[in-house]
């Protein structure tokens, strides 16, 4: 995993905060979710609603899991030790979203069946990575934006009371999370001979395609409660973005691989998650994509500061 060395990295003061952030805002899973239970009499969801949700959360719970054992490993073999007490706290967080979510799971829909394909590859693979920069992009900088949409998402669709209420403390969480890889990368990335970097963003864009991948899967899952996949995409991508413009500014080099993600990115929207419904001939969606792609402007409105900012601050 290689060895960072043992002096706080420039964002040290920063993590040792995170950490410390972490810690005054522990919640108890067990409690919350049984006060969130007695407070609304139960689960309470449209029957149509109940399988989608199920078969959502299960590969959110999936996620969660794998973003432990990352945070884990990251704090077992980071030498950095704020950047451990800050991989620690994340590990902690994970691990109390990862049974909670469990727990409502089985007031939801206790056969709630096994992972779709492609979104059981993307978090398999997700999960497997074993070097500190690949484990930061693929789990703070690209799992953990769109996470936060989703569940941004669920409660502004008002899905599920109990949901709702849970979701506040895990988007709390995610943020700080979030925080972490934009802290760590800038000193890890610095590092990296032009090779390794070569390396690491063709690993980065095959993931996003899969990630894309997951989202056409999920769509009609999306759908059924009330959550447009392209406004999925829209969001979560500004939140990627907006990550790492953060890590480009630490840096003493650019990383054109940003641009390309985002031509490559409006290509794919248009041709596979139109606007329009019922959608236009695959030859018109393809011009549009290519058309955005060319000019560099986004088929979509821009996306409002408010729409993707953080719940709290994390500084």
């Amino acid at each position: 995993m290689g060895t960072p060395p043992t002096e706080s990295s420039p964002g040290g003061e920063r993590l040792e905060a995170l950490y410390h952030r972490a810690q005054e805002r522990i919640w108890d899973g067990r409690e919350v979710l049984a006060a969130c239970l007695e407070r609304h009499g139960g689960v309470r969801i449209d029957p149509e609603r109940r399988a989608p949700l199920a078969r959502l959360l299960r590969v959110m719970h999936a996620g969660e899991l794998a973003a432990w054992r990352v945070s884990a490993a990251l704090a077992a073999g980071l030498d950095d030790p704020a950047a451990s007490m800050a991989a620690t706290a994340q590990a902690h967080d994970e691990a109390r979203h990862y049974y909670v979510m469990g727990d409502y799971l089985r007031h939801l829909d206790p056969e709630v069946g096994s992972l779709p394909p492609r979104s059981h590859a993307f978090i398999r693979q997700v999960a497997r990575a074993r070097d500190p920069v690949r484990m930061l992009l693929g789990m703070q900088l690209m799992v953990e934006p769109v996470a936060l949409t989703l569940f941004h998402e669920l409660r502004r669709n008002a899905v599920e009371p109990v949901l709702c209420d849970l979701l506040r403390f895990y988007e709390r969480d995610e943020a700080r999370h979030v925080a972490v890889g934009r802290y760590l990368l800038p000193d890890h990335v610095a590092r990296l001979s032009r090779v390794a970097l070569a390396g690491v963003w063709a690993w980065q864009i095959r993931m996003y395609m899969r990630e894309v991948d997951c989202v056409g899967e999920l769509s009609e899952t999306m759908q059924a409660l009330g959550i447009e996949p392209r406004e999925v995409l829209r969001l979560g991508q500004a939140r990627q973005l907006r990550a790492s413009n953060a890590i480009v500014e630490q840096l003493d080099r650019g990383l054109p691989i940003t641009e390309f993600f985002l031509r490559l990115g409006y290509i794919r929207f248009e041709v596979e998650f139109p606007a329009e419904s019922p959608a236009p001939p695959v030859l018109t969606r393809l011009r549009r994509g290519l058309r955005a792609a060319w000019t560099g402007e986004a088929p979509w409105p821009a996306v409002a500061e408010a729409d993707i900012a953080l719940l709290e601050d994390v500084d």
